[in-house]
């Protein structure tokens, strides 16, 4: 519940940011994320260097996370903020659906119906 109010709260806030800022919205809030993340980063036993396929993914997910962001805040100075909401919502089914992709994961039939559901659901948004 209080992630489902922290996600509601960012939606929110970068909505009520002006069309011309671009992305500065977003710095001081990924600052903080980054800022909360860093202790446990580092709390291992050993920090390690990580290899280059790593560092590779690790820019791969900013560069994603940030364009994701970005589009986002497009997203809510041209429609509707509870229409776009609705949609961000849905970011965990592209996580299901590389899992099934990349990691070759099985669903059972009640995930498979919920992403039918969802898919019908942006397709109905979509359609007005």
């Amino acid at each position: 519940m209080i992630s489902g109010a922290g996600f509601a709260l960012l939606f929110v806030a970068l909505d009520r940011t002006a069309n011309g800022a671009g992305f500065w919205p977003l710095v001081s809030g990924m600052s903080l994320g980054s800022v909360l993340v860093l202790p446990f980063a580092l709390k291992g036993p050993r920090p390690q260097a990580p290899d280059a396929n790593a560092i590779g993914m690790l820019i791969a997910a900013g560069i994603f996370g940030g364009g994701g962001n970005l589009c986002f805040i497009a997203a809510t100075g041209a429609g509707q903020l509870s229409i776009v909401v609705v949609l961000t919502a849905l970011y965990p089914a592209i996580t299901i659906l590389l899992a099934r992709v990349a990691l070759g994961e099985r669903w059972n039939r009640a995930q498979a119906a919920g992403l039918v559901a969802a898919a019908a659901a942006v397709t109905l948004i979509t359609l007005g």
